[in-house]
């Protein structure tokens, strides 16, 4: 029994562990196999599908399912299994359509458990592939996206994503879960799915009490858990992601899940 024993952690990827450095930065790696080797469960809470995330697999010591497409999906790479999926359903193709024939600059991506198709890709969804160092197959219909799928993305400038984000929230209303990890992109995802919804199931699953739940994330997507969970931010997390987490910590590119779990050794001090 190590002192983090009974801790959950879980950390977002992009702009709080995987940095601007291209790389996960060696402090954080340590202070993972530190957390893990202490009796600690880490995994990740990200935007990424299963493929996107592959790429970063090999600078990865998780020990518990991950989180990915914002709460869309939990996948066990330790044994290669789905522990719960939320797919888009209903009318969603419809309304895709809808929001795409409305604003014509902005690129679609459909983002499926192991594939991504691109409708009408531009500068920013071509700069999104490489950034996640994967290949999309161009569509020239939404339709020609196969189901099921995990989430959308709208990609474009961030004024016109803004518009794009109101125009759905205002003809669509609650029938669809709509976020952003960055001003240029626009998640649309099932009402239900997201990563504190999902770390809420995950943490009931593997019988961690509530209290010994935490979390870290800079963005928009990462407010649900940071709002539910025992929350920290880096420095480089937007204004309203930090003022609702409980800390805030250095930002992505000096370590900030290392100081996380700092932190948490802190909060507590003896062995369970």
């Amino acid at each position: 029994m190590g002192k983090f024993t009974g801790i959950l952690l879980a950390s977002d990827m992009d702009g709080t562990l995987y940095g601007h450095t291209g790389r996960i930065l060696p402090a954080d790696r340590e202070a993972i196999s530190y957390f893990i080797a202490g009796g600690g469960t880490f995994t990740v809470a990200t935007g990424r599908t299963r493929i996107s995330l592959k790429p970063l697999l090999p600078q990865l010591e998780i020990n518990a399912p991950a989180l990915l497409a914002n709460g869309a999906l939990a996948y066990d790479y330790l044994i290669g299994e789905t522990l719960f999926e939320q797919n888009l359903e209903g009318g969603y193709l419809h309304a895709a359509n809808i929001v795409a024939r409305e604003f014509p600059e902005a690129a679609v991506e459909v983002h499926s458990p192991d594939d991504i198709k691109t409708f009408r890709p531009n500068e920013g969804s071509v700069a999104h592939m490489a950034y996640i160092c994967e290949l999309t197959k161009e569509i020239a219909r939404l339709e020609d996206a196969p189901p099921p799928w995990l989430k959308i993305v709208f990609i474009e400038k961030p004024e016109y994503i803004a518009k794009v984000r109101t125009f759905i929230s205002e003809r669509f209303g609650g029938e669809y879960a709509l976020m952003s990890a960055y001003s240029w992109f626009l998640e649309f995802l099932h009402k239900n799915a997201n990563k504190g919804a999902a770390l809420e199931r995950l943490s009931v699953i593997l019988g961690f009490k509530r209290e010994n739940v935490y979390c870290i994330g800079d963005a928009d997507n990462d407010l649900s858990m940071l709002t539910r969970f025992k929350g920290f931010a880096p420095d480089n997390a937007e204004p309203e992601v930090k003022a609702a987490a409980a800390q805030t910590v250095c930002d992505c590119d000096s370590g900030a899940v290392a100081q996380a779990i700092e932190w948490i050794e802190k909060l507590n001090p003896t062995d369970a």
